[in-house]
């Protein structure tokens, strides 16, 4: 899941992105590591996104926003995303799930 939002006060980067998650997906997740930021412009302004590596803990409690949900396989998910930014995360993403999982 590629979450973005606002950070709220006195939250940080990670915490925003799990509020995102649970927000965004109805589930409860645990960061892992940092994957990076995304820079890019919309009109006047300049958007930095910092994304990060979860691990699905448990659903939550508060019902998800109603988007449409995939859970796909790194391929799959890669076809399906418009953005080179989105690629670039997501194939970071993929690298860093390969490396841990071959410890």
């Amino acid at each position: 899941m590629l979450p973005k939002g606002h950070i709220e006060k006195r939250e940080n980067p990670a915490e925003a992105a799990v509020r995102e998650v649970e927000e965004e997906a109805g589930v409860k997740a645990t960061v892992i590591d940092s994957i990076g930021t995304s820079r890019y412009q919309i009109e006047q302004d300049a958007i930095s996104v910092q994304f990060f590596l979860m691990v699905y803990s448990r659903p939550s409690e508060w019902p998800a926003e109603k988007r449409e949900q995939d859970w796909l396989h790194y391929k799959e998910a890669s076809k399906k995303l418009k953005f080179e930014n989105a690629k670039v995360i997501l194939k970071k993403a993929d690298r860093m799930v390969a490396a841990l999982t071959s410890q």
